[in-house]
């Protein structure tokens, strides 16, 4: 899949990475903002499978425990 391109079902993976390598394997570094680039708010707040966190609760929870984090510091 070319960069920036969805994968048929409506998820956009990078530079045509597949889901199982983003989990699966180590990175040192992905660019946050051409992993979200192409989600939609939609998207951001729709769980993937059952029993799994949306995209926007996981950065609402990073975001929470970062600012509690730095208040401390």
């Amino acid at each position: 899949v070319p960069c920036g391109h969805a994968d048929g079902a409506g998820r956009g993976y990078p530079c045509g990475m597949q889901i199982r390598d983003l989990v699966l394997d180590t990175y040192v570094h992905l660019a946050p903002l051409k992993m979200l680039d192409d989600l939609t708010g939609a998207q951001a707040v729709r769980p993937p499978a059952p029993h799994m966190h949306s995209v926007a609760g996981l950065v609402a929870h990073m975001e929470f425990w970062q600012h509690w984090f730095l208040q401390r510091c």
